[in-house]
């Protein structure tokens, strides 16, 4: 593959341990939430049991990547992992005052086009159709408040 990359198994072991800490982050979180109310499970046990699951696997995957050590490489780091990081932090920055709606769409239609290079039109289509089903899921059918922003769906 490319130079200056990190053998692939030393990649997803690495993955595999993020995978891990961020589950054992999680579980110890959520230690601080009712495990328990009235008998029943509370609002903790949720991301308890996720967190837990999320550090088994992770460890499941790092284990399986030392085990069978792929000898070649991989870049790390490269033009679509950058694009995506800074689609994701601008997304993550202009929800709350921009809204769900536009930059849900926006975050799909550019890493749709910069990313998985399709045409901008049946990109904006998808985009569009994504946002508009996961905003109705969530607002209408599940009752989830979403940030309204500039054009202030509720």
């Amino acid at each position: 593959m490319a130079e200056g990359g990190v053998r692939s198994w030393a990649g997803e072991a690495a993955c595999g341990l993020g995978l891990a800490a961020t589950g054992l982050a999680l579980a110890v979180l959520a230690r601080r939430m009712e495990l328990f109310e009235d008998g029943v499970p509370g609002p903790g046990m949720t991301p308890l049991l996720l967190g837990i699951a999320l550090g088994v696997l992770g460890l499941g995957i790092a284990a399986a990547a030392v085990v069978r050590g792929a000898p070649h490489r991989i870049v790390v780091f490269d033009r679509d992992s950058a694009i995506a990081v800074g689609l994701l932090f601008v997304a993550v920055v202009a929800f709350e005052g921009v809204g769900y709606v536009p930059s849900t769409f926006l975050f799909l239609l550019s890493s749709f086009v910069l990313i998985g290079r399709e045409r901008w039109w049946p990109a904006s289509l998808v985009a569009a159709s994504a946002t508009l089903l996961t905003w109705a899921l969530f607002v209408k059918a599940l009752g989830v408040p979403l940030p309204a922003g500039i054009i202030g769906l509720p």
